[in-house]
């Protein structure tokens, strides 16, 4: 049986409105769209600090495991393991996860030309960076911080970050028994620098003797 129109209309607006209001939100959470991930930092070396490694220098695939931090320009990806594959043309693909019970792999990066940073937390993240992406999966959180303060954030069961575009998708997934946690975004008011003293009452001064 077909959908009467009144229906289908209704069905149409709706899917209208979801989508609008997902573009919406990414627009606002991407506040500065001139600004992208730091370009330097895929010309800086990559320093790794563990408490073990090892290697497979055949197939390029190394493992870190033990209080793992990684170093790549404003780049900073810590996490209990990290496996890093490297392919023919040099690029590297890490994959950090945390292994600790309560504990998430955390990723950081300064955008460019402005005093803001991303930062990124999930049991697993994996960066690619050829595809200049970041992909959080479980308990996935991502954050913009500006002056060192927390403004916007997303949280998911995954989230994929283009630090190129700066343009990020948020999902849900089903957890097997039907039901689906809701992914969460807070967007936080723009107030421009110096606004809050503006709107500041003046204190009257008294007046000379």
């Amino acid at each position: 049986m077909s959908m009467p129109m009144r229906e289908k209309s209704r069905s149409n607006r709706r899917r209208s409105v979801r989508s609008i209001l997902a573009a919406a939100a990414v627009s606002i959470f991407c506040a500065s769209p001139q600004a992208f991930g730091e370009r330097a930092d895929k010309e800086k070396p990559a320093v790794i600090n563990a408490d073990k490694n090892s290697g497979d220098d055949l197939n390029q695939i190394h493992v870190y495991t033990g209080d793992v931090v990684l170093t790549k320009g404003t780049i900073i990806l810590r996490a209990d393991q990290l496996t890093v594959k490297q392919d023919p043309e040099g690029y590297n693909l890490g994959v950090a996860i945390a292994t600790q019970a309560g504990k998430l792999a955390y990723f950081k990066q300064k955008r460019e030309g402005v005093d803001e940073y991303i930062e990124g937390q999930a049991e697993r993240i994996e960066y690619d960076e050829k595809a200049d992406t970041v992909r959080l999966f479980n308990r996935a959180i991502v954050k913009r911080l500006v002056a060192g303060r927390d403004a916007d954030e997303s949280r998911g069961d995954r989230i994929d970050y283009n630090t190129r575009t700066e343009l990020y998708d948020v999902q849900s997934i089903d957890q097997g028994n039907g039901k689906r946690v809701r992914t969460r975004t807070i967007l936080q008011p723009k107030i421009k620098p110096g606004a809050s003293d503006a709107a500041a009452p003046v204190r009257q001064q008294p007046s000379p003797p």
